[in-house]
């Protein structure tokens, strides 16, 4: 039962207007030294991110000159965990609130912000996107995606991960999907997301 593995990123650090800042272009660049010296070569097999422009900055940032990367098949950008329709709906006025005010973490703050039917549907719309990307590989292979917080927490807790929490930039969760039978979560946070 091989299966197959997505270890979903958040976007690296960025500035005012969107994009990775410098920083946050070479704590990208870390990442990708620690898939080569990690995974080897070749080992991961495809890169998926969202339409949001950090997101696909960070992609970038990450798979270049690296080695794991070499054979991965970079996809067109992914809905459903993070687009501008999808943060105007989830980020209201008083997520943003409760952000600023209550110091709630981004993901506390869309839990409290929403009501059940609404956090269903950003669920929903997260399972579907890891799906689409699980349907575009084989089994034994290995995804990495770059997406957003609360996004990815959210979905992590959805699939069992009840301590799931807000993500730092860059730090990623796993998932796995086994003959088709479902989603998981398999671990969450670094470094585990390494050990296999």
């Amino acid at each position: 039962m091989k299966g197959k593995t997505l270890i979903l990123h958040r976007h690296s650090d960025k500035t005012p207007n969107n994009h990775i800042s410098t920083e946050g272009r070479m704590k990208a660049k870390q990442w990708g030294k620690l898939y080569d010296r990690f995974l080897g070569a070749e080992s991961v097999s495809h890169v998926f991110f969202g339409p949001l422009i950090r997101t696909g900055e960070t992609a970038y940032a990450t798979i270049s000159g690296r080695f794991a990367f070499d054979q991965a098949t970079i996809h067109n950008p992914v809905d459903g965990l993070g687009s501008n329709e999808l943060f105007a709906e989830m980020i209201t006025d008083e997520v943003r609130r409760l952000i600023k005010e209550g110091n709630f973490s981004n993901l506390d703050a869309v839990i409290a912000g929403h009501n059940d039917d609404e956090l269903k549907s950003y669920v929903t719309m997260g399972q579907q996107a890891l799906i689409e990307m699980f349907d575009a590989m084989q089994d034994g292979e290995l995804g990495i995606g770059f997406f957003h917080d609360p996004t990815i927490p959210l979905l992590a807790r959805s699939l069992g991960l009840d301590d799931a929490r807000s993500l730092d930039s860059m730090e990623p969760i796993a998932f796995a999907m086994y003959n088709n039978d479902g989603l998981t979560v398999i671990t969450a946070y670094w470094p585990t997301c390494f050990e296999k």
